[in-house]
């Protein structure tokens, strides 16, 4: 009979997140009335200006009363009359800045983000607004929120920026843009964008004040044209791999953001026909620019969520034998956007481990006279850069699933195009 194996891990990863008492945001206006629920306790109590808000408190407005909560990062939030909202922030370990989120049960906000973070410092989880059918994720950009109690429904109205849009249960998410508005149920997609209205600016400005929506309206007319031609413009069969941004704990020399999208680039021109794929030399925040920066009809973003190789001992229930093994784990979070739609057809994960025994070429100063390429023999056959090649195949065919048909679909619109201007060419 053989004897069973445990496994003992030598390497052991930090807690994901931390909320200290100094992560707070501060309700610094109001009219009328409001009420706050911390964190644990099910009463709530009446509050003022100068009111902190901590991690996973509550906070409610009247009837005919407003208030403007301050975020940690001084973005800024109008809450409409009758209005429950619950704040979350907290910081990762392995970053130095808060994340903040919101979640509206009832009544509308209007978010007010003052800049976009820089790329390398932006995460997937910065800023969303959250309400029970819907996830909004925004960076740089002003938008309102509102939401019927009794059904769920939400309602989004954007003035500056670009949002994404999804709907939690059917996980199905929309771009929306300057100018724009949607509304998501519960069992539907987000509808298709209309433009927003005079009644629609009118409404917020009975609540927000004037100056702050005329700002952004002029704003709003800049981004609108640029959206505008990112739709109706012609746009080619191209794809833009954005630069991966490295969230890794790795600080080496290797540029494995560029490096791991120019792998995805070269494994997807091959196995996509007629599909033009490039990398860009720098990546955007906005995905709808840097499609039509480059005239291409879909883009991937991500980044590089882990890049490691640790030390693992294995040793046997009966402790008669012991193996020392190297371990490299290879995760990256890609988001595959169809820029002609504004949709996001692809969010996911792909994580790889590979394992074998120790040996030096698997220590972190013998990789570092490699290349981070699969056409560097010694990096290929090294442990990472089995990993790599692991995750680069998975995510790859992951997204030719979704590319192939988006680009049968992009050449039956255009032969129909073609053939419907010779049909009028032949008739004049």
């Amino acid at each position: 009979m053989k004897s069973g194996r445990i496994l003992l891990c030598l390497s052991i990863a930090g807690t994901l997140f931390t909320a200290g008492a100094s992560e707070h945001a501060v309700l610094d206006s109001m009219k009328g009335r409001a009420e706050v629920q911390r964190a644990g306790s099910v009463t709530w109590k009446a509050c003022g200006t100068g009111t902190k808000l901590y991690n996973n408190d509550m906070i409610r407005v009247g009837k005919q009363s407003t208030a403007r909560v301050l975020m940690p990062d001084n973005s800024t939030v109008y809450i409409h009359p009758e209005s429950q909202i619950l704040v979350n922030l907290y910081r990762p370990e392995h970053r130095g800045r808060t994340s903040k989120h919101l979640t509206v049960f009832a009544g509308a906000i209007f978010f007010l983000v003052k800049s976009a973070l820089p790329d390398a410092l932006a995460g997937r989880d910065d800023s969303k607004v959250f309400t029970p059918t819907t996830v909004i994720a925004t960076r740089g950009t002003s938008f309102e929120v509102g939401v019927t109690e009794e059904s769920g429904t939400t309602n989004v109205r954007v003035l500056n920026g670009t949002v994404l849009v999804r709907n939690i249960l059917k996980d199905a998410s929309r771009f929306l843009s300057a100018g724009y508005h949607t509304t998501v149920k519960m069992n539907t997609d987000p509808i298709v964008p209309g433009a927003l209205l005079d009644k629609h600016i009118k409404a917020l400005k009975a609540w927000v004040p004037p100056p702050v929506i005329d700002h952004e309206m002029k704003e709003q007319v800049k981004k609108a044209g640029r959206d505008h031609r990112v739709i109706t413009g012609k746009l080619k069969n191209r794809l833009v791999v954005a630069p991966l941004v490295n969230r890794s704990e790795y600080e080496g020399a290797w540029e494995v953001g560029r490096a791991m999208a120019a792998m995805l680039a070269s494994q997807l021109e091959h196995e996509v026909r007629g599909l033009e794929v490039d990398v860009p030399d720098s990546t955007a925040g906005d995905p709808l620019e840097l499609g039509e920066r480059s005239g291409a009809r879909f883009v991937v973003t991500g980044s590089v969520e882990k890049l490691q190789v640790s030390q693992e001992a294995r040793i046997s229930t009966a402790a008669d034998s012991y193996e020392e093994y190297d371990v490299a784990g290879v995760e990256i979070f890609l988001r595959l956007i169809d820029v002609a739609r504004g949709k996001q057809v692809l969010e996911d994960y792909f994580t790889t481990e590979e394992s074998e025994k120790r040996r030096k070429e698997n220590t972190w100063k013998a990789m570092a006279k490699m290349q981070f390429s699969m056409e560097d023999k010694a990096f290929s056959a090294s442990l990472v850069g089995k990993a790599v090649d692991q995750v680069g195949q998975r995510s790859s065919a992951e997204l030719v699933r979704y590319l192939r048909p988006l680009m049968e679909s992009a050449r039956a619109r255009a032969d129909s195009t073609v053939t419907g201007d010779k049909h009028r060419r032949e008739s004049e």
